[in-house]
C-alpha cells in the first residue's frame, strides 16, 4: 500500500530521463504527493537529445557483478509484469558472437579462448542460481535458458524462418570460425516510449512537470545545517522561477557534470568528476515494409570484439545498429541549452568541430572518423546481407551521449559539499534497462520510508567517495577495474583486446566472469 505519513516531504528532481522519470514514478507509487521534475525540454518530459529519448535500447541480466545481474533480473521481472511498460518489452532474446576476424581483414580466428571463456560464463550467468528469481509474463512461462552455439543449425534455431536463408557470413561459422549464444530471456525495450510512460503514470499520480526549465542556481537555506554546509532548498532556473523542495536530485544524465559545476562552481569534485559524458555513433536504416518483414522479430545480435549491435526493426520500420565503442568521443559535447536534436556523425568530426569540447571523458577519442558510419555499414552488412540494398538518402546517423564513469559503476550519493542534494547517474552506457528499479535506489538514498535501504557494498559503488579515489588512481597511472565492459581507463588498459580479455571485476567473486559490453 502507499505510504502516508504524517507530515510528507517535497522533491524535486531535475531531469525528466530514466532516473528522474523512475523516481518520480517510485516516490508517486510510494504515497508521497509533493513531487515536481524539471526538465529543459518543451514538454517537460525526456528532452530530444536525451540518451532516454531513443528509438531502443538492449534489455539483458547476464551480468557477471552479482549487484547489477540480480537488480536486471528485478528489472526485467517489472518490464514483462508491470502494466505501465510491458508494452514496451520485446523479449525477442539476444545472441552475442565473437564475429569472425577474417571479415575484418584479421587472420586471427574468431574462436580464442577469451572468446570460448566469455560465451561459457555468460551462458553460466543467465541461469545464476541464488539472487532474485525471475517472474515471467503474467500466464506465462520464462523463456528458455541461455545456450551456446557449437554449429550453425544451433545458431540458425535462434533466429525466425523467415531470416534465416537471408543471413550472412558474419553469423555463420559456428563452431569452426567463430563462438557464441543466445539469452532467450532478454531482448530490447521502446526506450523514449516506456519513460515516457512511466513519467505520464507518475503525473497521473500528481507529480507535477515544469517544462523549458533550464536549472541556473541553487537555493539556499539562511542557516548551515549542523556539520557547517549548505542547506539546499531548491532550485532557480534560467528565467528567474524558484522551485524549492525539502529533497533535490540532480538526475541530468550526460549533462550532469556540466550542471554541477554551473550550480556548484567552488566544489571540490569539479576537479576529479566522478562522471564525464562521451559521444557513441548510432546509424538508423528506414526498412520498406518487405524488408521490416523479413527482419520481424530478429533477436538483437551483439559482436562481442567489435562492439557492433543491432536491433530487430520497429513497428515503423526502424532499424538501429550502434557500436559501443571502448572510449566512446569527446566530440560533440552536450550543452546547457533548452531541448536540441540529437546531433550527427559529422557534428563530432574535426572538420566540423569550431571549438572542441573542454568538458570530456579524458580517456575519449577526441573525433568522430570520417568513415566511421561505412565502417559500421560494413559489419552490418556481414550479417544481414539484404540491408546492402538500401539507398543512403534512408540512412542517418546521430550520436548517443553516455555518462560515463570510470569504473562503469553508476554515481548515486549526496553531494559531499552541501545537504540536501542527491546526485543520481553516470549510466555509463548500461543504465536504461534498470527504469523500473532505478527509482527505488534513488529513494533509498533519499531515506524515505518503504523502500529497502542499499547494501553496504552499493553505498560503497555508488558514492563520490569511492570515484573521487578512482580518479586519483587513474592520475598515478593504474588500473581500474570494471564493473561492466572492461572500458576503463588506466595503467593496465588493454585497447584493441577481445571485451572477454579486457574485463575486470570490482567484485572479487565475479573476477573470473565476462559479460556483455552492450549497452541500453
Amino acid at each position: 500500500m502507499p505510504h502516508q505519513p504524517q507530515s510528507q516531504p517535497s522533491f524535486l528532481i531535475v531531469g525528466a530521463g530514466v532516473y528522474g522519470a523512475s523516481t518520480a514514478l517510485t516516490l508517486a507509487r510510494l504515497g508521497y504527493r509533493s513531487i515536481t521534475v524539471l526538465d529543459r525540454s518543451t514538454d517537460g518530459f525526456a528532452a530530444p537529445d536525451a540518451a532516454s529519448n531513443d528509438v531502443n535500447k538492449i534489455a539483458r541480466s547476464a551480468y557477471s557483478a552479482p549487484l547489477y545481474r540480480n537488480l536486471a533480473k528485478e528489472a526485467l521481472s517489472q518490464w514483462r509484469t508491470d502494466p505501465t511498460i510491458s508494452r514496451f518489452y520485446h523479449e525477442v532474446g539476444l545472441v552475442l558472437h565473437s564475429g569472425i576476424a577474417a571479415l575484418n581483414g584479421d587472420s586471427a580466428s574468431g574462436i580464442t579462448d577469451d572468446a570460448e571463456a566469455y560465451v561459457r560464463n555468460g551462458v553460466e550467468n543467465s541461469v545464476e542460481k541464488g539472487g532474485f528469481a525471475e517472474l515471467p509474463r503474467p500466464g506465462q512461462q520464462l523463456p528458455r535458458p541461455a545456450w551456446p552455439f557449437h554449429s550453425d543449425d544451433e545458431a540458425l534455431d535462434a533466429f525466425p524462418p523467415a531470416l534465416r536463408p537471408h543471413l550472412g557470413e558474419g553469423l555463420k561459422g559456428f563452431g569452426k570460425r567463430q563462438t557464441g549464444y543466445i539469452d532467450p530471456r532478454g531482448g530490447w525495450t521502446e526506450a523514449n516510449a516506456a519513460v515516457r510512460a512511466v513519467l505520464a503514470e507518475a503525473i497521473r499520480l500528481g507529480v507535477k512537470v515544469v517544462p523549458r526549465c533550464v536549472a541556473k542556481e541553487l537555493l539556499y537555506h539562511d542557516r548551515p545545517s549542523s556539520t557547517g554546509k549548505r542547506v539546499v532548498r531548491g532550485i532557480r532556473s534560467a528565467d528567474g522561477k524558484e522551485y524549492t523542495a525539502d529533497h533535490t536530485v540532480i538526475a541530468a544524465g550526460a549533462w550532469s557534470r556540466l550542471l554541477l559545476q554551473q550550480l556548484l562552481p567552488g566544489s571540490s569534485i569539479n576537479a576529479l568528476p566522478p562522471a564525464s559524458p562521451s559521444a557513441q555513433c548510432v546509424v538508423l536504416l528506414q526498412l520498406t515494409p518487405e524488408e521490416r518483414a523479413v527482419l520481424k522479430h530478429a533477436p538483437v545480435v551483439l559482436n562481442f570484439d567489435t562492439g557492433l549491435y543491432v536491433f530487430e526493426p520497429t513497428a515503423d520500420g526502424v532499424l538501429k545498429m550502434a557500436i559501443h565503442s571502448a572510449a566512446g568521443y569527446q566530440n560533440p559535447a552536450p550543452r546547457l541549452d533548452l531541448e536540441t536534436a540529437y546531433p550527427t556523425f559529422q557534428q563530432g568530426e574535426e572538420r566540423h568541430c569550431a571549438q572542441p569540447s573542454a568538458i570530456y571523458k579524458e580517456s575519449a577519442d577526441q573525433f568522430v572518423p570520417e568513415d566511421k558510419v561505412r565502417t559500421m555499414l560494413e559489419e552490418l552488412y556481414t550479417l544481414y546481407p539484404l540491408l546492402r540494398a538500401v539507398p543512403a538518402e534512408r540512412i542517418r546517423t546521430r550520436i548517443c551521449w553516455y555518462s560515463d564513469t570510470l569504473d562503469e559503476n553508476w554515481v548515486l550519493d549526496h553531494h559531499p559539499d552541501v545537504d540536501n542534494l542527491v546526485v543520481a547517474g553516470g549510466d555509463s552506457g548500461h543504465g536504461y534497462k534498470f527504469l523500473p528499479t532505478l527509482g527505488r535506489l534513488v529513494a533509498a538514498k533519499l531515506g524515505v520510508e518503504g523502500v529497502p535501504e542499499l547494501t553496504p557494498y552499493q553505498q560503497r559503488v555508488f558514492s563520490f567517495e569511492h570515484h573521487r579515489e578512482l580518479a586519483e588512481k587513474v592520475k598515478r597511472g593504474e588500473k581500474v577495474e570494471s564493473a561492466d565492459s572492461g572500458r576503463a581507463p588506466g595503467g593496465g588498459a588493454a585497447a584493441g583486446k577481445p571485451v572477454a580479455e579486457r574485463t575486470m571485476r570490482m567484485d572479487k567473486s565475479a573476477t573470473s566472469k565476462s559479460n556483455p559490453r552492450a549497452r541500453l
